[in-house]
């Protein structure tokens, strides 16, 4: 009985609390780090460091309520190993206001070149923790079904891999905080969380340090049962200071900086503001950073290509260097022969006139060594000739080759633009024979598709650019939390239900499918959508 007791009391204390307090979601809350410790936001940051290693801290004390603030803290190093990949290690502790969670981040990040210009990056963090609910006074009962009793004590491992694409100076990425974990209630696809994201770096000129810039960036972030998050920031980050701002549709408006001293030292701090009516009247939130880099600083990009164009440079000159090297040691074996030639030729007319004979016999001797080298001479220079005639033959060929390779790309290219154009004439026939169909359905009037449905019927002008059509409306809620609870149920029985808000009644309309004509929608609403809901349904139509 007393179990029992403890139980009902823990569940009004629950439901007492979701009509007085905001339910924070399960993320780590970091959508503000963007100059130190960013790796939590996605893995490949952790390779936008200037020095080569550093040491990190970062806190954000949630709302400042008396009791229980929901805090988190985070101490981080991360090491350039060069400057393709980095590496890293965290200690943290989380605490969502229901659950704390206790351990560490392992992460690794490497970029890969695609051109001068461009890099595609990606990296993962590991994280293992240990999970305990922060209120032991009870002992809930597992067989309830609340949102707050859905994660379980104990030791979870989580995969969390990011990608980001950079070309000069523009980034887009996206990351996953718990893209594969060992928590059994986050394993559904529909409990992921996703980071996507895009910024741009501006070079800006001042202390002439190189490495001054202005980033806005845009993120969105999906949560699983809650709304999706969308902010927008700026950071402004030079040598000797750094400041960012930010707005993010649930916590708010950002304000926050830091000082820079001697390029090592970085401290700062940041407050947020609550805009969202659900959290106007919460106190601010604050964040503390600090960092402290070591080691050299890391090679930019810009260094790099010019230390690899520098040693292309090099191994040319060798290459040419060899080349002459080969020349001049075939003129002088020329000049070494000639010379020979030359010495020869004193040492005929040195003989005694007395050996005229032997002299005679000689000169013949050396004429046809001189006919010899001068046939050698002229094969030499035919080889010679044979090999440039060689080489532009090879030329041409290569030449020709790329003419026909280029004729065959002209021709499939053609025959694309053929297909597309056949592609793009059908597409606009099957618009126009949509459209027939529609301005057709337009003339059916309301008595007349009312009269085909006994069931209940109505029809009203699209709002929100809804699609127009007949859908099959299997309830209608007027208050968000019974629409999100009907719709987790459909989802629950395998349906893919849909839904679409009228502001003229300030309802949530749920439907089952949407179709084209209403003697489809009839059908269905007979056959209980072909016995996969029993229960009432009702057939409204949209018109343009």
């Amino acid at each position: 009985m007393a179990k029992s007791l403890a139980i009902l009391f823990f569940i009004t204390i629950i439901f007492a609390s979701k009509g007085q307090e905001v339910d924070l979601p399960v993320d780590f809350r970091q959508h503000n780090l963007m100059e130190s410790n960013s790796s939590l936001v996605n893995p490949v940051f952790s390779l936008n460091g200037n020095n080569s290693h550093s040491i990190a801290f970062w806190s954000r004390w949630q709302w400042q309520t008396i009791d229980g603030d929901p805090t988190t803290f985070l101490l981080n190093y991360t090491g350039q190993l060069n400057h393709k990949s980095a590496i890293g290690a965290s200690f943290f502790q989380h605490n969502t206001g229901t659950f704390l969670q206790t351990g560490g981040i392992l992460n690794y990040a490497y970029s890969i070149r695609l051109s001068p210009t461009a890099t595609i990056a990606i990296g993962a963090n590991v994280l293992g923790f240990q999970q305990e609910f922060t209120n032991e006074i009870f002992q809930p009962n597992p067989n309830i079904q609340l949102p707050q009793l859905e994660i379980n004590n104990g030791f979870i491992v989580r995969f969390a891999p990011g990608i980001q694409f950079n070309v000069d100076g523009f980034r887009i990425g996206v990351s996953s905080e718990n893209f594969i974990t060992t928590s059994e209630n986050q394993t559904n696809s529909s409990k992921k969380i996703y980071f996507a994201h895009t910024s741009y770096n501006f070079p800006v000129e001042l202390f002439d340090d190189g490495n001054s810039f202005i980033r806005p960036s845009i993120y969105i972030k999906s949560l699983p049962s809650y709304d999706t998050q969308i902010g927008l920031s700026t950071l402004f980050s030079i040598s000797k200071f750094w400041v960012q701002t930010g707005y993010n549709n649930f916590y708010g408006i950002s304000v926050g900086g830091g000082a820079k001293f001697f390029k090592r030292v970085s401290i700062g701090a940041l407050v947020e503001f609550g805009t969202d009516a659900s959290i106007e009247d919460k106190d601010p939130s604050f964040e503390i950073v600090s960092a402290f880099s070591f080691g050299k600083q890391k090679i930019r990009e810009e260094e790099v290509d010019v230390e690899e164009e520098e040693k292309e440079k090099e191994d040319i000159l060798k290459e040419l260097a060899k080349e002459e090297e080969v020349k001049k040691t075939t003129d002088s074996l020329a000049i070494l022969k000639q010379a020979e030639i030359l010495k020869q030729q004193k040492r005929v007319d040195s003989i005694a006139s007395s050996q005229q004979d032997e002299i005679v016999e000689q000169a013949s001797g050396l004429n046809e060594q001189k006919s010899r080298d001068s046939i050698a001479q002229k094969e030499l220079e035919q080889e010679r000739k044979d090999s440039i005639k060689t080489a532009r033959l090879a030329k041409v060929e290569a030449a020709n080759k790329k003419a026909e390779l280029d004729k065959i790309a002209l021709q499939k290219e053609l025959e694309q633009k053929m297909t597309d154009s056949i592609s793009a004439i059908k597409l606009a026939e099957d618009v126009e024979a949509r459209k027939k169909k529609t301005e057709l359905e337009k003339a059916v009037t309301f008595e007349e598709n009312k009269s085909k449905t006994k069931a209940h019927y109505e029809e009203a002008v699209s709002e929100n650019k809804q699609l127009p059509g007949y859908y099959l409306i299997a309830n209608v809620f007027g208050t968000k939390r019974y629409y999100e609870i009907f719709m987790k149920t459909l989802k629950d029985k395998g349906l893919e239900p849909g839904s679409f808000y009228r502001s003229v009644n300030k309802y949530n309309y749920v439907y089952l499918k949407r179709y084209d004509s209403i003697k489809e929608a009839e059908q269905a609403r007979i056959n209980k959508f072909k016995g996969r809901y029993p229960d009432r349904t009702w057939i409204f139509r949209i018109k343009y």
